[in-house]
């Protein structure tokens, strides 16, 4: 269910992201309009229950039959975003990243060598009905999963855990995102060991 959820995130992401850019090239053309409709009318909600799993009483579950759309992931994106739906709803919730290595892009903007930048409190201060899907970046690469289990870390998740129970608010903590992906280099049994 949460990747499919998050497949369908990085879905309706690209739509709008292609959606800001049709926009920016012709605000008024209907033929825009027609691409976007049509684009986002493809967007399939329904959950094969090959990938649901029991999670009835688990906290901050959607009801039965909804979603939340959760947007992002940096605060350039968050900004333009709103920019551009300025007299929309806001979305469900917002995305950021950071990595288990250093407690940055939390509490305060951390931009990354890309030009991106990442910070959660913003998103706590700006959307205070927002929830917060943090992706924890952890890899294989440079034994990171490794270090993360031998505890070489765990001043940077208890500061993080801090944080998170002073915002009140739910957040949805996506650990070592993309495990699956081969550029990852995450063997899956050591991925597994980080969690102990």
């Amino acid at each position: 269910m949460i990747l499919f959820k998050f497949n369908l995130i990085r879905l309706v992401f690209g739509v709008i992201v292609f959606s800001l850019n049709l926009r920016a090239q012709s605000p008024s053309s209907d033929l825009n309009e027609k691409v976007i409709s049509d684009m986002t009318s493809k967007i399939k909600t329904e959950v094969d229950s090959n990938f649901v799993y029991k999670f009835k009483q688990t906290k901050f579950v959607p009801p039965k039959g909804k979603t939340l759309l959760i947007m992002g992931q940096t605060t350039e994106r968050v900004i333009e975003y709103n920019e551009v739906f300025l007299n929309s709803k806001p979305p469900a919730g917002w995305s950021a990243y950071w990595g288990v290595t250093e407690f940055r892009g939390i509490e305060e903007t951390h931009k990354n060598e890309t030009g991106s930048s990442q910070n959660h409190q913003m998103i706590v201060d700006q959307f205070p009905n927002a929830v917060i899907h943090s992706a924890m970046w952890m890899v294989g690469k440079w034994d990171i999963v490794n270090k993360v289990y031998d505890g070489q870390y765990d001043d940077v998740l208890k500061k993080y855990a801090k944080w998170l129970k002073s915002v009140n608010r739910p957040i949805y903590l996506r650990i070592g995102y993309k495990f699956d992906g081969i550029h990852n280099e995450l063997n899956p049994y050591d991925y597994l060991k980080a969690y102990t």
